[in-house]
């Protein structure tokens, strides 16, 4: 069985050595430079193909969700106890989770738009293209039954509860960017 449990040791600890970084310089930078050290070294490592190692282990999920919140806290200059909400909403910054679902939906997005290369044109079907019963919502994707746990946390699973759970108005929009976009407003403005 593939596992990304590797993987993500290496980025908790590249992270974990920025945000040691980060909490020396939240005393001597201002904010709006410690908001760009984030993004430039510690975004790229939660971004970069997320989509097929978001599935990990709880437990690494957990201590990656632990150090990003570190960070932020660092970042604003919050006490070690603050809730990192308002510190997330404040900084317009996704957490770690909004930050794979974001990847995810975009990658279905692209997917449904023909915007990927063609093994994945047929990769998701919509559900009145699969059965003929009038459903709720009309764009919605067909979920498959699933027999075990890898594949209800496959990519396809995950991605199909993702997109039916998007705002119909998110999923209208006519350009990837904007869909981008306006998903990651919508994560914000939940926090």
């Amino acid at each position: 069985m593939l596992s990304w449990n590797e993987h993500v040791c290496n980025i908790l600890s590249k992270i974990a050595k920025i945000v040691s970084i980060l909490g020396r310089l939240k005393y001597i930078v201002p904010r709006n430079a410690l908001r760009s050290i984030y993004l430039a070294l510690i975004y790229p490592h939660l971004n970069y193909c997320s989509i097929a190692w978001s599935s990990t282990s709880r437990s690494l999920f957990d201590k990656l969700n632990v150090l990003q919140k570190r960070a932020i806290r660092h970042t604003t200059c919050a006490k070690p106890r603050d809730h990192t909400s308002v510190c997330f909403k404040s900084l317009n910054l996704l957490k770690c989770t909004d930050i794979f679902n974001t990847n995810i939906a975009t990658f279905t997005y692209r997917s449904l738009h023909g915007l990927l290369p063609s093994q994945f044109s047929n990769y998701f079907s919509y559900n009145f293209s699969v059965h003929y019963h009038n459903t709720r919502q009309t764009a919605s994707l067909h979920q498959y039954s699933t027999q075990s746990s890898i594949q209800h946390n496959s990519l396809r699973s995950r991605a199909i509860r993702l997109w039916n759970s998007i705002p119909s108005s998110v999923i209208a929009k006519q350009s990837t960017k904007s869909f981008r976009k306006s998903i990651s407003r919508t994560y914000i403005q939940d926090y």
